[in-house]
């Protein structure tokens, strides 16, 4: 999970800085992850991962439309949605939020020049 909220991070990132490439690409190594978490920690009941779904469509079509107001709306709905599917496994006591720096001085989140 920690590989997850990574991805969380950089899917924030690349929304508000409106690099929609990476933000689909964030996004969409998100939907493989909860794929394996489904697949690999069989425990996490799949109902439970399913109120997911939507913000996760929502996601995809403020990036598809490249919105930034509906992508800022739908990642909140998807840290909610994060943080209910802990409380319903028993694992409460991990709370992600959206994110407010950035701890990688390494990567550049902006979208690159185009020629």
């Amino acid at each position: 999970m920690g590989a997850m909220q990574l991805r969380h991070f950089k899917l924030s990132f690349a929304g508000k800085l409106r690099n929609w490439e990476l933000a689909a690409y964030e996004l969409d190594q998100i939907k493989e992850s909860f794929h394996d978490a489904a697949t690999l920690y069989p425990g996490i009941p799949v109902a439970d991962m399913t109120i997911m779904a939507e913000p996760v469509r929502r996601l995809g079509e403020a990036i598809q439309k490249k919105e930034p107001k509906k992508f800022a709306a739908a990642f909140s709905e998807l840290t909610a949605a994060c943080n209910g599917c802990h409380q319903a496994i028993g694992r409460g006591f991990i709370v992600i939020k959206v994110p407010t720096s950035s701890p990688f001085s390494n990567q550049v989140f902006e979208p690159a020049a185009r020629p």
